[in-house]
């Protein structure tokens, strides 16, 4: 996990100082709308696709809730 504090708004990315010393350029479509500069944001790299949880199927989730397995 990276944490950062929000520098300013670019035109299409949001400039973030990690506590490093590090700069990222980060997709301002990718931060919450609410976001300021100023604020405190965690961002994640992963090798890995995420999968957002209502994209899950959902005899899946059924089967957990009432089996109790994964």
């Amino acid at each position: 996990m990276i944490a950062g504090v929000i520098e300013r708004f670019d035109d299409y990315y949001v400039v973030i100082r990690t506590r490093e010393g590090e700069i990222l350029y980060w997709p301002k479509r990718d931060i919450p709308k609410d976001s300021v500069p100023g604020a405190i944001v965690y961002a994640m790299l992963s090798s890995q696709p995420y999968t957002h949880p209502l994209q899950v199927d959902p005899k899946h989730i059924l089967n957990t809730l009432l089996l109790g397995s994964e």
